[in-house]
């Protein structure tokens, strides 16, 4: 999976052919999408400039080392290229919808759909989440780095409940177990043989459906 950025070329013409000299952009791109299947089909650990200059069809690794000084800052490339790749096929659905709980909809579907079809990038995102360190030991993506899209969730929730789509609940509690929820999708996903994952996507939203929908509320005994 290519991060979403055009490969763009330079061609030049001489007498011994056509000569292509891709930009600083797309090289890049061209490394970071390396990267991602190096680690998705070998591992975080083998994925060494070596490795991936091969990979890549580079003649040296002194290419990735001129557009990143170090392995941490192609790896917080790499996660920065899956979540805007995630984005750019996740959010114009949502924001094809027109109801608060219509966008919640589409956001589940379009994130199982997303894993389903790009596992690699699943795979190395979630291998340099669980490696990449700071220098003081704590992960370099923890689970702060869902803060932005769970106030947004929290948002989309609180609006369903102001237009009489949900029933009243804690919207911080909903959002952080849909985000998990989707997290444990995400896996399925990247299983051999996984399950449809329109099917998996409707039964995710008949889920949270039941869970924030109007309820017959039943009369406690004293």
């Amino acid at each position: 999976m290519a991060p979403p950025v055009a490969l763009i070329a330079h061609v030049s013409n001489s007498g011994h052919g056509t000569r292509v000299r891709l930009t600083a952009e797309a090289r890049r791109a061209q490394i970071v999408h390396s990267a991602i299947e190096v680690i998705a089909e070998e591992g975080y650990g083998a994925a060494t400039f070596a490795r991936i200059a091969r990979y890549a069809g580079l003649a040296s690794s002194g290419l990735i080392s001129y557009h990143f000084a170090e392995k941490a800052d192609l790896m917080r490339a790499v996660v920065t290229a899956v979540f805007g790749t995630a984005y750019d096929a996740i959010r114009p659905r949502m924001d094809a919808q027109h109801s608060p709980s219509a966008v919640l909809r589409e956001f589940i579907l379009a994130s199982v759909e997303f894993y389903a079809a790009h596992p690699h990038a699943i795979a190395a995102l979630t291998a340099v989440r669980g490696n990449l360190r700071r220098p003081d030991g704590r992960p370099e993506f923890g689970p702060e780095i869902h803060e932005p899209e769970l106030a947004e969730l929290a948002g989309y929730l609180h609006d369903a409940q102001r237009a009489g789509e949900m029933v009243a609940f804690d919207t911080r509690v909903v959002a952080v177990s849909l985000r998990a929820a989707l997290d444990g999708a995400a896996l399925e996903m990247s299983r051999p043989g996984h399950p449809d994952p329109a099917h998996y996507g409707r039964e995710l939203v008949r889920l949270f459906g039941a869970a924030t929908g109007r309820q017959t509320e039943e009369t406690c005994p004293p």
